[in-house]
């Protein structure tokens, strides 16, 4: 049996066409009015069964790396930040063995060198109460109280030195200039 409308042929006994869905008017069979098929037209696949082809896009370039100068990598502080850092040098010259950082950084300038020179005396003064102190009940008396005066030393050059202010230590703990 073959379909009226687009002549496709169709199973006997089916009610629509399989491919373009006309329904099939039940007919008695004869010979004579077999109807003759029809030339078959390609069929167009409905809009929601054809491929999708995404559009083309160009593909991004990477943007060109600037040119590196030496002179970016200077780092600018402001005159506070400047100032931060130098007091912050200043107070690790209070610190022990952290003196010679701030000593070898920041040679130029006079204030620091001051406090450096302050470090040091205390540093080593600190170093001989230690040795001192080995000597049995005098030696101990000695040390211990060279090692509290070179602690209360300290912390005063600490809260000098974040004031910003210089520190004259007593005695002739302040004449002794090991670092100029």
């Amino acid at each position: 049996m073959f379909c009226v409308k687009c002549g496709s042929q169709i199973a006997d006994g089916a009610k629509f066409c399989p491919v373009c869905g006309n329904v099939i008017e039940m007919e008695p069979k004869s010979a004579a009015q077999a109807p003759e098929p029809q030339a078959q037209q390609p069929v167009q696949q409905p809009v929601y069964q054809q491929p999708v082809t995404p559009p083309v896009q160009p593909v991004p370039q990477p943007a060109p790396e600037p040119e590196y100068r030496a002179e970016d990598d200077e780092v600018s502080f402001t005159p506070l930040q400047r100032k931060l850092v130098t007091r912050a040098m200043a107070l690790l010259c209070y610190l022990g063995p952290y003196l010679f950082f701030p000593m070898f950084a920041f040679k130029d300038k006079p204030w620091l060198r001051h406090h450096v020179n302050n470090g040091l005396v205390l540093l080593i003064f600190s170093a001989g109460s230690a040795i001192v102190a080995v000597i049995p009940i005098v030696g101990w008396i000695v040390g211990a109280v060279v090692g509290v005066f070179c602690i209360v030393m300290m912390i005063q050059g600490i809260i000098k030195s974040i004031k910003g202010q210089m520190y004259h230590m007593p005695w002739f703990f302040g004449k002794i200039k090991i670092v100029k």
